[in-house]
């Protein structure tokens, strides 16, 4: 699983959380048959987490970005007949892959 999915998914969850919660709202204010004023004085505050979890999303979208630039790249040179492998650098990850899963 990404990183990115687990930031899409905690925003979803809490999209669908905050949109039950104002269902809910406009059912109790409209079944309310009485009309208030409203006060002109609303303000509205986002929490450090909030701010950090903006933060994290915009880097890991810029990622994204620059992931898909990097993949068109090797797809353009792989069709050029550009893009070469050192055998050496094959072997090498491999070898990696495997001390890390018997890790």
């Amino acid at each position: 699983m990404r990183i990115s999915d687990i930031f899409r998914r905690h925003s979803l969850d809490q999209t669908t959380a905050k949109n039950s919660a104002q269902q809910a709202k406009d059912e109790r204010e409209s079944s309310n048959s009485s009309a208030i004023a409203s006060n002109s004085d609303d303000r509205v505050s986002i929490s450090p987490m909030a701010r950090q979890f903006a933060q994290i999303s915009k880097i890991v979208a810029e990622d994204e970005e620059k992931q898909s630039s990097r993949v068109e790249d090797l797809k353009r040179k792989i069709a050029a007949g550009e893009y070469s492998v050192s055998s050496s650098d094959v072997a090498n990850s491999i070898l990696s892959f495997a001390k890390d899963e018997n890790a």
